[in-house]
């Protein structure tokens, strides 16, 4: 006679939507060229452009209600949990990546001995538009750059009581704003591959 107690509750990684879509366009070379020609020179021959994009919903968390010093070491906070376990969710996140690359041959060696050289060289950028992500944020609030603790009104005695409370927030501050709670920011490669 007892209500059923079984609760569905959705894992931390639980995705509901995710998309990617990947774009690619080449030129060919030769009598097949179709780009533009400067100087009488196919210069987009055997170049090409990708473009990757990935976006998703958020994944869920568990959301608090009380304000609690995620940056101290050895201080004793209990979290309360505010709806239901992986109840709230994360922000979307959108991520745009490129590689940019042209192909050529160079002959080497001797007149009797020669052989083709091959390079593909590319521009590889990731996270294209520089897009802060979020991967993490704190409970209580929500954001990934303020845990809430010094604007609340308990932890003010606290702060002032401090050898120097302008001090004290602004190293707390650095110490919340983790870079860990974002995704990776631009990142660019150049490089060459040699077939032989």
């Amino acid at each position: 006679g007892q209500p059923n107690l079984r609760t569905t509750v959705p894992l931390s990684y639980d995705q509901r939507h995710a998309f990617n879509v990947s774009m690619d366009y080449r030129y060919a070379s030769g009598k097949d060229y179709n780009g533009p020609v400067w100087f009488g020179k196919q210069v987009f021959a055997n170049a090409g452009a990708n473009f990757v994009i990935i976006a998703g919903s958020g994944t869920p968390y568990s959301k608090q209600s009380n304000i609690t010093q995620e940056a101290a070491f050895g201080i004793n906070d209990r979290s309360v949990l505010e709806g239901s376990i992986n109840g709230s969710r994360l922000p979307w996140t959108v991520r745009i990546n490129t590689k940019i690359n042209k192909r050529f041959t160079i002959d080497v060696g001797e007149l009797d001995n020669k052989r083709k050289l091959g390079f593909n060289v590319y521009l590889q950028v990731q996270n294209l538009l520089n897009t802060q992500n979020v991967r993490s944020v704190y409970r209580a609030t929500g954001n990934p750059d303020d845990d809430g603790y010094l604007s609340s009104a308990s932890a003010q005695t606290d702060i002032e009581s401090q050898n120097d409370p302008q001090s004290f927030r602004d190293m707390y501050s650095m110490k919340i704003n983790s870079p860990f709670n974002y995704s990776l920011p631009r990142l660019t490669r150049l490089g060459v591959e040699i077939n032989f």
